[in-house]
């Protein structure tokens, strides 16, 4: 169980999101269904206050920029809530340099 844990399954991750708008029915709604519970890492959560991750959210670093226009990058929940709380910090170290100016 604890190998379960740390795996994922990230075309499956996608194909939940893919699947997450559309009602389906019948046999492809349980199959789907069937599908979906199996998929390993779907309940993943990042911990955006983790200071390990500072350089990813704050952007003082270019070597982490995340490129949406690159053909490998996957619009799955996790990466929402990274891109949410990078452009949240963002705005926030903005205004802290534009109050510093004015003062």
């Amino acid at each position: 169980d604890v190998e379960k844990l740390k795996d994922f399954d990230m075309r499956g991750i996608e194909r939940i999101e893919k699947m997450k708008g559309k009602k389906l029915k019948g046999g492809r709604k349980k199959k789907e269904e069937r599908r979906s519970k199996d998929v390993a890492g779907k309940e993943f959560q990042i911990d955006s206050t983790d200071d390990r991750f500072s350089a990813v959210f704050d952007g003082s670093d270019d070597r982490f920029g995340i490129d949406k226009s690159n053909p490998s990058f996957k619009e799955t929940a996790a990466m929402k809530e990274v891109l949410a709380t990078q452009t949240q910090r963002r705005k926030k170290k903005k205004k802290k340099r534009t109050d510093d100016v004015t003062v």
